[in-house]
Formats: structure tokens, sequence, C-alpha cells
């Protein structure tokens, strides 16, 4: 698997003000991490925000997904 982690830069130490900076996976360029709502099966859909547009990544995405996925949710439980 290939690093996508960049950095994470967290405000007050509280998990849901945390900036998540990573390549992505579909274009390999920099870009914030979001996150869209949970499908009918619990699953997230993510985004990756970059300086001029966007990438998203759904369940279908199978191996890039669920490396978000993964991160994401390390993340987000520290």
């Amino acid at each position: 698997m290939v690093e996508m982690l960049i950095s994470v830069e967290r405000r007050n130490l509280c998990p849901l003000k945390t900036t998540i900076f990573i390549i992505c996976p579909k274009c390999g360029r920099k870009g914030k991490l979001g996150v869209k709502k949970k499908n009918a099966f619990g699953q997230r859909k993510y985004m990756i925000i970059h300086e001029d547009g966007k990438c998203y990544v759904s369940p279908l995405d199978g191996e890039l997904w669920e490396a978000l996925d993964r991160l994401y949710s390390s993340i987000r439980k520290t």
C-alpha cells in the first residue's frame, strides 16, 4: 500500500477539529480529507479537497476506500 498520510493538524486536542492532509489515492495530488454522509449500509463516502477541485472515493472503489476508511477511523478514534 502506498503511504497517503501527509500530516494531521489538531486544534484544542479535539478529534472533531482535526484536519487530515493526504496524498490523493486517485490523482496523486495533496489535499484535505473530507467525509460525506454515510450511505444506507453505514459506509462513508470520502472526498479529497484540492485547491482546484475534489476527488471522491466511495465503497465502490474497493481497496482505495478501505485504506481511507482505516486511516480516517484510526485518526478520529485517537
